[in-house]
């Protein structure tokens, strides 16, 4: 038995998707406090940040106050910011304070 010819299918539109539905936004939890309830406040935090003087952050660190006056003007007198940033540079805090009181020929031979 022999099928009919059929006609060439032509080319079939491809299915549309149906329009997406739009996702709302994720909400916040509500406080776990009542209204009339302030928050505590973080003592780390306060209202003025500490700042650094170029003469404070010069003794501090050990470095010279024109050095100390270059990382204020770029980068602000915030002293956590420029502790960060020193750390970052592998200077503590009263960084070799034993070498600025000997002499450069005791530091040099021992």
């Amino acid at each position: 038995m022999q099928q009919p010819p059929t006609d060439p299918v032509p080319n079939p539109q491809p299915p549309v998707p149906p329009p997406a539905t739009p996702i709302p936004p994720i909400e916040e939890p509500e406080p776990d406090r009542l209204p009339d309830e302030e928050p505590n406040p973080n003592p780390d935090e306060t209202d003025e940040p500490a700042k650094y003087t170029r003469h404070e952050l010069a003794t501090t660190y050990g470095i010279s106050e024109q050095e100390a006056a270059r990382l204020i003007d770029r980068f602000g007198a915030s002293s956590a910011e420029l502790d960060l940033i020193l750390a970052a540079k592998g200077r503590t805090k009263n960084h070799r304070r034993q070498d600025i009181a000997r002499t450069a020929e005791e530091i040099a031979f021992g």
